[in-house]
């Protein structure tokens, strides 16, 4: 599904820069590249030994029009998860798409669907429209004080599992596969890994180094920021996930307080730099 990226070409960029970082023209020179990783293989699990001798047959949704697999956290987290990609993982994904169809719909007698952003679940995404969202069922226990106050307090129940987004709408379901891959199993295939590697710290005309991992989209973006003000920029190329950005500062910047501002086109990211002499 993605495109094979070359480096990218040196780019010069002139801004007028704001106080604390001077009102001289600057250029930093970079490169860009979209890493080659290298393939994931799954430890000794119980996933990932699953994946190997239960995939018979074709699953009803067929693998060939999801785009990406990935873990969502309840928030706020630092991670993102390695995804599994369309065309690359095939086999995976086919394996995540059959335990759907393998699964015990349940009346639902007792259980909760988890409130969006709360529970751990996972996010088989055919097109931004189109997601499987797959999260552990709770139950649910609600008491009154002498105050008159209510507190409920949530629990995810084994081997029970909320499914949403499949043309057969939501429903709860019973499936110890799809309940361990949701809880722990994801990591055998799609280790949690932080979405970006900056330095906190940059001498004025010195090299640098910024790096992402987990990105699902086609490039990403990564400025110097100055307050509102953008004193830099570069496009960056992602390929299977992770991208890299070489650069070096311009000796003509000031020592001051900036912020590196990574968009990966799904999330924002800002994180200060302090420029230094």
């Amino acid at each position: 599904m993605k495109h094979r990226y070359k480096w990218g070409i040196v780019i010069l960029a002139c801004l007028w820069l704001l106080s604390g970082c001077s009102q001289s023209t600057a250029s930093i020179h970079t490169s860009s590249s979209a890493v080659s990783p290298s393939a994931v293989q799954p430890s000794a699990g119980q996933v990932a030994q699953t994946a190997k001798t239960q995939v018979s047959g074709a699953p009803a949704m067929p693998s060939s029009g999801v785009q990406w697999v990935y873990m969502s956290w309840p928030i706020p987290s630092q991670y993102v998860s390695s995804p599994l990609i369309g065309g690359r993982d095939n086999q995976r994904i086919d394996q995540l798409l059959q335990w759907i169809d393998q699964a015990k719909r349940v009346d639902g007698k007792g259980l909760s669907s988890p409130l969006d952003g709360r529970s751990m679940a996972v996010n088989i995404e055919f097109s931004r429209k189109r997601i499987i969202v797959i999260r552990p069922a709770w139950t649910c226990d609600s008491n009154k004080d002498s105050q008159g106050n209510t507190t409920t307090s949530c629990k995810p129940v084994d081997n029970r599992v909320w499914i949403e987004g499949t043309a057969d709408g939501p429903y709860f379901a019973e499936s110890g596969q799809l309940y361990s891959f949701v809880s722990k199993g994801y990591l055998d295939w799609m280790p949690n890994v932080k979405p970006y590697e900056a330095p906190s710290q940059v001498a004025v005309g010195a090299p640098f180094t910024i790096l992402g991992r987990g990105a699902r989209t086609e490039h990403v973006t990564v400025a110097l920021m100055k307050g509102d003000s953008t004193l830099w920029a570069q496009t960056v190329p992602v390929k299977e996930g992770e991208w890299r950005l070489e650069g070096q500062m311009s000796d003509q910047l000031p020592a001051g307080d900036c912020e590196w501002k990574i968009d990966t086109g799904i999330t924002t990211f800002g994180v200060g730099v302090k420029l230094v002499a």
